[in-house]
């Protein structure tokens, strides 16, 4: 249990103690961890899926996140966490520990995503907006199967740009960027659990 959990536990039962009454903790709790997930680029699934990767597992504050062939491996695991509300999230990579990042928190379209310790600002903080939950999606890597009903399309707090990738291309080793949010598949994201 960590040190904030355990205040927030001894809080409760010193207010039900004294007869206040105690809010239960809303669906996303501040300080919730979900996840790990595969990100998979939308507009690649059908041919030869990529997944948001962290090239060769680096674990270096600002090393510039691709697409790659998915795999399946640490590097292209990510889970979320409502670090700072319950309403938007870090996305921290399995191998690191480090979060999605807007570089130098910048709002330009084109700035490059890449991975930085976690801390509060907001160009390391995503919305997740579901686009398609109607569709199952499956996918085998490596003998293992992986299902998921939800596409997301992910939106930075700060600049209000979304995750995609650089120039649109979505061959392998290619850049992650935050682009114009658009109703189109190269800028939505299958999530899909690794259980």
């Amino acid at each position: 249990m960590t040190l904030k959990r355990w205040f927030q536990s001894a809080l409760a039962l010193v207010l039900v103690a004294m007869g206040v009454a105690v809010v239960q903790t809303p669906a996303h709790a501040i300080g919730e961890v979900y996840g790990p997930y595969l990100l998979v680029n939308a507009g690649t699934f059908l041919d030869s899926p990529q997944c948001i990767d962290n090239p060769n597992s680096n674990k270096n504050d600002n090393t510039i996140m691709t697409i790659y062939n998915c795999n399946g491996g640490s590097n292209q695991q990510w889970a979320n966490e409502t670090a700072v509300t319950s309403s938007d999230y870090w996305t921290f990579n399995e191998a690191s520990h480090k979060c999605l990042t807007v570089q130098n928190a910048s709002s330009a379209q084109s700035a490059k995503v890449l991975q930085f310790t976690c801390n509060s600002g907001t160009n390391e903080r995503w919305t997740y907006t579901a686009v398609d939950r109607s569709d199952t999606f499956t996918m085998i890597l490596g003998g293992k199967t992986y299902t998921s009903r939800v596409v997301f399309e992910i939106e930075n707090l700060k600049s209000s740009l979304c995750l995609g990738t650089s120039n649109g291309v979505l061959t392998s080793g290619t850049q992650l960027v935050q682009t114009g949010c658009s109703n189109i598949s190269p800028n939505w994201w299958i999530q899909f659990p690794v259980n």
